[in-house]
């Protein structure tokens, strides 16, 4: 254990030196008895569950530096969930998801939706990173000095976090100023959006798809780097669980289905479009998703964005890569970047020719009828 006692542990400009195991047992010991002790004052006042979870990890976990902690001991295996769970919302639809979302399952629900709501939404590793950034500067008059000021999650919650830091979620989302766009982030399926948006049809939807073979192995590579999610297990035991739908959020298929299906036959709420199409051309499709949402882009502006929003370009731009939440996010960046390539057609690095078959088969099989063709290379 002397290269962790020994070691430096950077956090930010912040450098603690020679951190001993006792150290570190006593942060860990004393952060739990906090939360503990925060956890039963609040609860007897009333807080809500998702305001007691924020605070916890506003308070107690980000000061403490527990992630980059645990990173470091290499032991943040132990947080991991073993398996994920399949639940029963309160609209009787019966959702695969982690344990850490359980706290805002119903809740999100009864979100209000505003009008001039926009909702990001994919499946995981789908290009969400990359739509919210596209989407905020379309709305944003193509703003790219601003759009470095702030991180990504700060301008873009996510829907189905709580708040933490520069990471805001749900209950930045209630408090947003009601005359400024709300832009957000969502891994859900359709049938457990907000009743707002999914039966009242108020806001409007914009879905990036991704061929769900490139999906697959970005999706293995996250478990990976993120003690979130349970553990991928070799590729072989992943590819399994991902084709039966055993992974977090669901079935690909129908998630994917029902959104298109739901573009179809509301095309003035719902804007479908491929993380396929976005690497082939995405000047155009900048300006379709200007139109969509109703923006008058120069020519110069959108040129401005497309070159902004490369993948080579957003990789390194730390308002947008994670980075820069380490101390916040459940990322082991040691693993992997959450930009990893960003290429169409990884997958043919890690599908045999048997896997390729088989999965060729299921995909025949489950899109049959759909009319939605999906591009596995460019």
């Amino acid at each position: 254990m002397n290269d962790i006692d020994e070691s430096f542990i950077r956090i930010d400009s912040t450098v603690l030196r020679r951190t001993s195991i006792h150290d570190m047992s006593f942060i860990l010991i004393s952060s739990t008895l906090a939360a503990a002790a925060v956890v039963i004052l609040l609860k007897l006042h009333g807080t809500r569950n998702i305001d007691v979870t924020s605070f916890i990890l506003k308070y107690v976990i980000v000061p403490s530096k527990i992630f980059i902690i645990l990173t470091k001991l290499r032991v943040t295996e132990l947080l991991r969930p073993k398996s994920v769970v399949r639940v029963k919302t309160a609209n009787n639809f019966v959702f695969t998801t982690i344990p850490y979302n359980l706290t805002l399952s119903n809740r999100i629900l009864e979100f209000e939706v505003r009008d001039s709501d926009v909702f990001v939404v994919t499946y995981p590793k789908s290009g969400t990173t990359w739509m919210q950034e596209i989407v905020w500067l379309i709305c944003h008059n193509a703003d790219i000095e601003a759009s470095k000021q702030l991180a990504l999650s700060t301008r873009s919650p996510y829907l189905e976090s709580v708040d933490v830091g520069e990471h805001l979620g749900f209950q930045a989302l209630e408090n947003w100023p009601t005359d400024s766009i709300r832009i957000m982030k969502v891994h859900r399926p359709h049938e457990i959006l907000p009743h707002g948006v999914s039966v009242e049809k108020r806001g409007r939807i914009i879905y990036v798809a991704r061929n769900p073979k490139d999906v697959c192995v970005s999706y293995f590579h996250f478990h990976d780097m993120t003690f979130s999610l349970p553990k991928a297990g070799t590729w072989d035991e992943f590819l399994t669980k991902f084709s039966n739908g055993d992974v977090s959020v669901g079935d690909w298929f129908d998630f994917t289905l029902k959104y298109w299906k739901e573009s179809q036959e509301n095309p003035d709420k719902i804007y479908f479009t491929t993380y396929e199409a976005l690497s082939q051309d995405l000047p155009a499709q900048v300006r379709a998703l200007a139109k969509f949402l109703g923006k008058d882009l120069r020519d110069e502006q959108v040129e401005a964005i497309a070159s902004h929003c490369t993948f080579a370009s957003m990789k390194e731009n730390r308002s947008v890569n994670y980075e820069k939440m380490a101390d916040i996010a459940a990322f082991d960046f040691s693993k992997t970047k959450f930009m990893r390539k960003g290429r169409v057609g990884d997958w043919k690095n890690y599908f045999t020719v048997n896997q390729t078959a088989a999965f060729d088969e299921l995909f025949e099989r489950r899109m049959k009828g759909a009319g939605l063709n999906m591009q596995f290379e460019i």
